[in-house]
């Protein structure tokens, strides 16, 4: 999605948000979303305003009163803007695989390119990437310094959760007001922002589980076991290992074709990370 400007949302439909408030380990003040119908809950803090409409899903946003020219505007120049919207994060949890989540955000070219049979060929479009416990892929947009991050983190075959992060344009350094802009009172700077993108990322849970489907290793000899990666592909690092009997091993998300392999997105007791799918079968 594209985060668009700041939302102002309708009392009514505030009220069928569910909030609470909380306090985290660093004393400071944080709320917790809860979204019962899509299975997911989040906090963030009380300093962000929450706002949410059936077309972006929940924004997360934050703002200070200054009055400036925008600078993504790409027709004259001169609309003007009264705040400074520093930190915008969208999230919302898609229905479908991995592959539909991009056909439904992409052009067709892009489409025509990159999806194959209902699979998705990463190279050339996504990067494999890791905030805090999520595990999946990023998409740069960018257009005259002003541009959004898109963020898709598989949780199970048939659900993807996609996080949306407008970049601040007002903030790039060929903007002859980016100094001034940063030093307003209470701005939220890029390094203090990066750290609660990072956060909120962090406290994303699904209360109902994912799939309970349980597979187990094949393939693997007795006394060898199976290399667990952070991210698809044998180039990303080794971050564990599953023994050859292993089992009880529950895929978190969609599978990716890197060339001729598959891979997918595991958890094996307290490791995750990502295996190659021709190693997996269901456990009987």
């Amino acid at each position: 999605m594209t985060i668009p400007r700041l939302t102002v949302l309708p009392i009514l439909m505030l009220m069928q948000l569910v909030f609470s408030a909380s306090t985290s380990s660093a004393g400071d003040k944080w709320q917790t979303y809860r979204d019962p119908a899509a299975d997911f809950q989040l906090m963030f803090p009380a300093e962000l305003t929450p706002s949410k409409t059936p077309d972006t899903g929940l924004l997360l946003s934050h703002s200070v009163p200054f009055k400036h020219l925008d600078p993504c505007d790409m027709s004259d120049g001169q609309t003007m803007l009264d705040e400074l919207i520093d930190f915008q994060i969208g999230v919302e949890v898609e229905r479908a695989g991995f592959a539909a989540a991009i056909i439904a955000r992409e052009p067709a070219h892009v489409i025509a390119e990159h999806i194959l049979d209902g699979r998705v060929k990463t190279e050339g479009l996504l990067d494999p990437v890791k905030v805090a416990q999520m595990q999946g892929f990023q998409k740069t947009d960018l257009w005259g310094g002003c541009g959004e991050l898109t963020y898709y983190f598989p949780l199970a075959p048939d659900r993807v959760v996609i996080f949306t992060r407008r970049l601040v344009a007002e903030f790039n350094p060929n903007n002859p007001q980016a100094d001034s802009l940063m030093a307003l009172p209470g701005v939220i700077l890029p390094p203090a922002a990066q750290v609660m993108f990072e956060r909120i990322l962090s406290t994303f849970a699904r209360p109902g589980g994912g799939s309970s489907q349980r597979y187990r290793l094949i393939k693997v000899a007795a006394d060898d076991s199976l290399n667990v990666r952070a991210g698809a592909g044998i180039e990303s690092p080794v971050v564990g290992a599953i023994p050859a009997k292993g089992s009880g091993i529950v895929i978190t998300g969609s599978v990716v074709e890197l060339g001729r392999s598959r891979w997918v997105p595991v958890i094996y007791k307290r490791t995750s990370g990502w295996v190659n799918r021709g190693y997996l079968a269901p456990s009987r």
